[in-house]
């Protein structure tokens, strides 16, 4: 045993406490990027109601004036972004940060 180091008899519990908080910080950033691309979705649904002359009572954000865009293309980013919060939520083994970059260059494609 080393000075300053865990007694044998903590290790494990100590390993356990470590992993969980790995768990919860893991978590805790899959949460937070599902909110990022919830909203992103939103922003451009609103797009996709606005295109279609739908009655402003329908946006979700009345208070952001939608950018004008073809129904296809925000439609597309609509559905690259659920697409992304699909596979968040199906898969806690996926590399967040990959889908979320996948996710915005499908948008920029778009």
């Amino acid at each position: 045993r080393h000075v300053g180091g865990a007694e044998d008899a903590y290790r494990g519990a100590i390993r356990r406490i470590e992993e969980r908080h790995k768990r919860q910080v893991r978590r805790a950033e899959r949460e937070y990027v599902d909110r990022v691309l919830l909203a992103v979705s939103a922003l451009l649904r609103d797009r996709v109601v606005a295109a279609i002359g739908a009655e402003p009572e329908l946006l979700m954000n009345p208070g952001v004036r939608p950018a004008p865009a073809p129904i296809p293309r925000a439609a597309a980013g609509v559905a690259a972004t659920e697409a992304a919060r699909a596979a968040l939520a199906d898969d806690v083994n996926l590399n967040t940060r990959l889908v979320l970059e996948q996710a915005f260059l499908r948008l920029g494609s778009a």
